[in-house]
């Protein structure tokens, strides 16, 4: 069975599987919903393509990289902050 994820446009929140909300959601305006104090939530951001990692919001991709420990500049682009947690070293500078 597929791990189903939540998901939120305005007061409405959903849980969809991952498939379910890019092929059918993400085009209607919904987002995921990142948990701060779920680390199985957080550790999933180190498996998402480039994609997927562009959607999150650049606040919870800079808590995320403070949960793991990684060092960043804080003024960062997300662009930036997106190839740490994919591991482009060259997209860092």
């Amino acid at each position: 069975m597929a791990e189903k994820i939540e998901i939120k446009k305005g007061d409405k929140t959903l849980k969809v599987t991952e498939r379910v909300f890019n092929v059918v959601y993400s085009e209607h305006g919904f987002q995921k919903v990142v948990q701060h104090d779920n680390s199985k939530e957080n550790h999933s951001l180190l498996g998402m393509p480039k994609a997927e990692l562009a959607k999150v919001n650049k606040d919870d991709i800079k808590a995320f990289l403070e949960n793991e420990g990684f060092e960043y500049d804080p003024n960062a682009k997300k662009e930036n902050l997106i190839a740490l947690i994919a591991g482009d070293d060259n997209d860092q500078e």
